[in-house]
């Protein structure tokens, strides 16, 4: 419908419509349904995605939407930390690839995030025929979230092609050149000889993280011969799996246990110290914080000695930085007003 709004108004009202009808049942009404006295208290789950993630619901505030910038402004700008109080998030930065690592251990991903380097522009430069200088920063947005992490998760080529060329054709290089005249010069004019030219660019995707790969074939086997796969901390998947799910549920049931890990450690602490600071909340890969201002900088550097240095001791296999990232609210301001923040 989104690609068809511009041939008859009546579409873009359906799509409107629809947004608001979500916005207002799932998100406003879900909010206000199940707030008791202007708290809400989600019900956090271990035991329900198949991969070992957590979920949340009544209300879900893990799924607040990030792409629609309206409605994730106004949902998080109705969560307040209490009174006198800031909110604040510690988040892994890219745990999932840096897992993805502990267990394949592709030499050239890990040389990626532990010796610099960007492998989206690199796959961008491939994509757009370009050199790595003129690939510019909404171009490299939409090669990592439509591209090189659909690729790491198991899409193909087909069903990156459309979605990656409708963003990105009309955008600008670093120097001001059009990828559309860009990649006409370069004989790409249409969406099928994109498409074709995706096809080269995946096998040398998979090429430059062969390895990889290679792990992800090897899981198949494994699975095919003992019926089941096993995470490093002894969480076993039995159930019926493809090729994708044998890949990615062991990285992401990891990366979330790692992470809980991490928040009781954290809290231990919290208790033994009585922080006035509250852990409230987790989304995944992040923890929510309902900070007591005076303890900011205590609780943070605690927490990120512990994401980033104990976790390494407690978990031999991690073999890469991990790495924290902080965001910081104003005193009284929402969940919407964080700012990256440092001690």
């Amino acid at each position: 419908l989104t690609r068809l709004k511009d041939k008859h108004p009546i579409i873009a009202n359906i799509i409107a419509l629809r947004a608001d009808t979500q916005l207002l049942k799932t998100y406003i009404m879900g909010y206000l349904d199940w707030a008791i006295d202007g708290f809400i208290y989600p019900q956090f789950s271990l035991q329900v995605p198949t991969s070992y993630r957590s979920s949340a619901r009544n209300p879900n505030i893990q799924n607040v939407p990030k792409r629609n910038v309206e409605v994730r402004e106004l949902i998080r700008k109705g969560i307040l930390p209490r009174v006198g109080r800031q909110l604040g998030e510690m988040d892994f930065s890219g745990i999932e690839v840096a897992i993805g690592c502990c267990y394949h251990k592709d030499p050239k991903m890990i040389s990626y995030l532990t010796e610099g380097g960007d492998m989206h522009r690199d796959a961008g430069a491939d994509i757009w025929l370009l050199p790595i200088s003129e690939i510019e920063k909404k171009i490299r947005f939409f090669i990592k979230n439509q591209w090189v992490f659909p690729q790491f998760y198991g899409s193909t080529f087909h069903n990156c092609s459309r979605g990656l060329w409708e963003t990105s054709i009309d955008l600008p290089t670093t120097s001001g050149e059009p990828l559309k005249e860009h990649m006409r010069v370069k004989g790409i004019k249409t969406l099928n000889d994109f498409t074709d030219h995706l096809k080269d660019c995946q096998d040398k995707l998979w090429h430059r993280f062969r390895v990889y790969k290679k792990w992800k074939d090897n899981q198949e086997e494994i699975y095919r011969k003992q019926g089941f796969i096993e995470t490093f901390m002894g969480f076993k998947f039995t159930d019926y799996m493809g090729y994708n799910e044998l890949s990615n549920y062991p990285v992401q049931g990891t990366a979330f246990h790692v992470l809980l890990w991490t928040y009781i450690q954290i809290n231990k602490v919290r208790r033994e110290e009585e922080w006035r600071t509250k852990i409230p909340a987790e989304v995944h890969d992040s923890m929510m914080f309902d900070f007591h201002p005076k303890e900011v900088a205590h609780v943070i550097k605690t927490g990120k000695h512990i994401a980033e240095v104990e976790t390494r001791k407690a978990f031999e296999w991690i073999n890469i930085p991990i790495k924290i990232e902080t965001e910081l609210a104003p005193v009284g301001g929402s969940w919407n007003d964080l700012k990256p923040y440092e001690v």
